[in-house]
């Protein structure tokens, strides 16, 4: 039986590998009439058009996998449940892709993005109590906590999202510590997930790392939504994610911040995020993002330490690496300005 459970599991795996491929080239061939071609601007990373949508790839891949590993019984949840988690994402995917292709009001995108999460947390069986400190929080008050924590990590992966295998990466080590952690506490929902998303991830890597295509809208939105959302099946795993996000929680933090304080409108796109700016002052794609995923896996680790220690100082390590990032780019720039007066 074990034998033949495994075969499936391994021909599952075999399907995500297979189905992303033929969907991301498929995209590729197709975007312009997918209405999925980013056309460059002033505030682009990139200087030619290059077709978006590769999460699209992702998320179907995933959907499919899932539905398989459900059926033969490698994912033990409720048929409602599951129901549930497929609707959610799937109404992610679908908010992601309307917003790739038309423009989608600040306010609509968060009133449905408010919408789908409110659908997560109030269904699907996540926990039911957090505890920090000497603090525990639970009831109507923690489902609202979560709820907002959902939707500004959607918003925070695709703020975050605009260097070629930037995002890529991040989703990558998230979902290694989720596959790592799903392990240790016996959940197959996580580590299935984790799992299909890693394969998908690393060959979209292959053509994003190469400027031949991105997440999208439809990738940022519903992986930010999915890590986040797997980490509230257990207490016990939401700090150790949010360590693995921490630069993405901090860059994307004192950016808006920043632009608040200056008046400058938050939500519209922008250059000047961190990692937008390690990129003007010379820093490629490749090396941004290279030394991104170092960083990454730097957090992941603290994630992974955090928790089987609780050690809040990790949290606090974890905000002075971000500090410490942030200032040797802020120091570069006032560098760079001095010698060019």
């Amino acid at each position: 039986m074990n034998n033949a459970s495994d075969l499936i599991q391994f021909a599952t795996f075999l399907v995500v590998i297979i189905f992303t491929m033929l969907l991301l080239n498929l995209i590729i061939k197709y975007a312009p009439k997918l209405k999925l071609v980013d056309i460059p601007n002033h505030r682009s990373s990139h200087k030619t058009p290059t077709p978006r949508g590769g999460g699209l790839a992702i998320i179907l891949s995933l959907l499919l996998a899932l539905i398989i590993a459900w059926t033969t019984g490698n994912i033990s949840i409720s048929i409602k449940s599951f129901f549930v988690y497929l609707s959610v994402i799937i109404l992610m995917m679908i908010l992601g892709y309307i917003s790739d292709i038309i423009y989608i009001p600040v306010v609509i995108r968060l009133i449905f993005q408010i919408a789908i999460a409110a659908i997560a947390v109030l269904t699907l069986p996540i926990a039911q109590e957090f505890s920090l400190i000497f603090f525990s929080i639970s009831g109507w008050l923690l489902s609202l906590l979560f709820i907002i924590w959902l939707v500004t990590n959607i918003n925070y992966f695709n703020f975050m999202d605009g260097l070629n295998g930037f995002s890529g990466f991040q989703a990558i080590t998230a979902s290694f510590v989720l596959l790592y952690l799903g392990h240790i506490i016996l959940n197959d929902l996580i580590t299935n997930t984790a799992t299909f998303l890693i394969l998908a991830l690393v060959v979209f890597l292959n053509h994003n790392l190469k400027g031949r295509l991105f997440l999208g809208d439809v990738g940022s939105y519903t992986i930010g939504f999915l890590i986040i959302l797997l980490s509230l099946f257990d207490a016990r795993l939401i700090i150790p994610v949010a360590l693995t996000f921490s630069w993405f929680i901090f860059d994307a933090t004192i950016t808006i911040l920043r632009r608040i304080v200056c008046h400058q409108a938050w939500c519209q796109s922008h250059r000047s995020h961190f990692y937008q700016r390690a990129n003007i002052i010379g820093y490629s794609h490749q090396q941004v993002s290279l030394i991104g995923l170092v960083f990454f896996l730097i957090f992941s680790a603290l994630g992974i330490t955090y928790f089987y220690t609780e050690d809040l100082l990790l949290i606090f390590l974890a905000l002075m690496i971000c500090s410490c990032l942030a200032c040797i780019i802020k120091k570069k720039e006032i560098t760079i300005k001095e010698n060019k007066s």
